[in-house]
This record gives C-alpha cells, structure tokens and sequence, in this order.
C-alpha cells in the first residue's frame, strides 16, 4: 500500500512539475538567445538616418527643343524650300502644299450659303405674286404665314451657314509652313509626298535648348504628385523642371528642363527618377529585420554580448526600410538573419 502511495504522489508531482514548464511566460523575456552569439558570422544592419521615398525610373535621351510642323489637313506638298540641316530663322517659309483643296471648300461653302438665300428670296417673291391676285382675306392670311415661315427657316440656318463659309475663307493663305523659331532643320519631307492629317512635314530644332525626353507622357496634375525629380546622365545628378507648354499630350515622351548646365551632348542616355512619398532624413532600418508579433513590432539589438529583444514603433515604410520612430536609436546593430 506505501509503495502505491508513493508512486501516486511521485507521479502527481511529475504532472506538476511538466504542467508548470509548459505555463511559463516568456512573453516578458528580452533576451533572446540565437544560434550565432555576438561576434561571431552573425549578419547585423546598422539603424540609420536617411531618406525613404518611392521611386520610379524611365529610360531618357537629351535632346534639343524640336517643333514637328504639320499642314492644318492632308494633301500633297507642292514645294520644299529647305534642306536637312539648313539653319532657319522665325518667319522663314519652309514648305507649302496645294491649295485647291482649301479654295474648292471655300467655293462650295460660299455657294452654299447664297444658293440657301436666293432659294429663300425667289419663294418669298412667288409668295408676294400670289397674295396680289388672293380674292379673300383667309386666302391673303395664308400666303403672309407662309412668308413668314419662309423668312424664319432661313434666319435659323444663316448662322451656321455662315461660320462654314468663314472657317473655310480662314484656310486660305494657311497652306504653307514657316518656322516658328530659330533653330535647324532634323527632318524634311520631299516635293510631291501625300502627307494624311497630323503628319509632319518638317521638323526643326533649337539647338541652344536641351532636354531630356522621357519615356511616357507625364500630365502636369501627375508631375505635381512627385516629390522630386531627377536625371542620371554621365554620372552627374541633375534636377529637372517641367514647362507645361512645351508637352503634347499626343506625344508618348515628356520633356523635362534641366535646372542647371550640363556637359551631356545630344543622344546621351539618361535615367529619370521619379520620386514620390519622400521622408527625408529618419531613422530607419531594413523592413526583413522587423518582425510582429500579437501587433507589436520588434526588432533583436546587439546590446554588449548579447541579442535582446526589444520592441519598436515604426512608421512609413517603403518595402524596402521602414521608419523607426522610437525604440531604437542611430547606430544600433540589430540582428537581420
């Protein structure tokens, strides 16, 4: 009977003891042993100050200030008066195309317009005979409603009739191209090619401006949501502008101004960095060393001999670092296995 009691007793201690193990709370524990100790292989990153932002890059080229002028419509051009890399000056003429297209609109507008009128003149005047020989004031009552009718249709039609004729007469005279500053010729058709509406005929280039084309139109509402903007060309950062007036949101590139000199010459690649959510100057460290837990983050700190953990309060995070706002502090080792 003793020998039962004290093989009960032994094992209801036993359960204790094992019960008790596995209740411990380490939750409170901030040393935190791991595999490799202090000073050893351990890979450690440095908490440290600086920028976090999102960036984009785009593929870019310099390149000079070019204008493609286009003939207002489609046609033949008739004559070149310029040659590729000829210099030019503002007003010079440059290329004309055929004009029947815009003086054969003109006509058929104009004749549009005066046959309406003299249509509604004759009926009105076949309307005036009839009233003289009416032999009843209902009859009378009758053609003076006509007339009138007549007289109105046409009043509501002349307006339109008339803004036809003057856009067509404004074409006239618009079938020649001059240049609109001064600068080189890059690029000419030739006499006689068949240009469809929008296609250039002549290009010409301000060798004195320099931009850099960027892949990809950029709207002014989208720059205005970057931060910064910067080139990398030959080695050499560059910060950049945007002049709204010189964008076409038709063209697939945008051109962005260098702020200052440059020793690029024409053709030279460039990477545009296009920067957004920009935090400048906070002390940060690699997101992969931050871990969570029970919505609490932590990171484990080189603390003399020993990796302790110790929790942190982060804020903006790129993916790539994140920002720590307490907890740690500039120079901190902490364990990035």
């Amino acid at each position: 009977m003793k020998k039962k009691i004290t093989y009960s007793l032994l094992l209801l201690l036993g359960v204790v003891m094992l019960g008790g193990c596995k209740s411990t709370d380490t939750s409170s524990t901030t040393e935190i042993p791991l595999l490799e100790p202090v000073g050893t292989n351990a890979e450690t990153e440095t908490a440290l100050v600086r920028d976090l932002y999102e960036i984009i890059t785009r593929d870019g080229e310099y390149t000079p200030y070019t204008e493609e002028l286009c003939f207002e419509e489609g046609g033949t051009i008739e004559h070149v008066f310029v040659t590729l890399g000829e210099r030019v000056q503002k007003g010079d003429l440059l290329a004309e195309m055929s004009e029947w297209k815009y003086t054969s609109a003109e006509s058929q507008a104009s004749s549009r317009y005066w046959n309406e009128k003299q249509y509604m003149e004759a009926t009105v005047a076949e309307y005036e005979e009839e009233i003289k020989n009416c032999k009843t004031k209902e009859e009378k009552e009758w053609y003076e409603l006509l007339i009138r009718q007549t007289k109105e249709a046409f009043e509501q039609r002349e307006p339109e009739l008339k803004r036809i004729w003057d856009a067509a007469k404004a074409r006239l005279g618009r079938n020649t191209l001059v240049a609109t500053f001064d600068g080189v010729v890059t690029a000419v058709r030739a006499d006689g090619e068949n240009l469809s509406t929008g296609q250039a005929a002549v290009a010409i280039s301000d060798l004195n401006r320099g931009y850099i084309a960027v892949d990809g139109y950029i709207s002014p509402k989208d720059y205005a949501g970057y931060d910064e903007i910067y080139a990398m060309i030959n080695g050499t950062k560059l910060a950049l502008t945007y002049e709204p007036e010189v964008q076409n949101e038709n063209k697939s590139y945008t051109l962005l101004l260098p702020k200052e000199g440059c020793n690029a010459v024409f053709g030279d690649f460039a990477i545009v960095c296009l920067i957004k959510n920009l935090h400048r100057q906070v002390l940060s460290v690699p997101s992969s060393v931050v871990t969570r837990e029970n919505g609490k983050n932590y990171v484990h700190v080189q603390e003399g001999e020993k990796w302790v953990r110790r929790e942190v309060q982060t804020g903006y995070s790129n993916n790539v670092y994140v920002e720590i706002i307490e907890g740690l502090q500039e120079g901190d080792k902490v364990y990035a296995k």
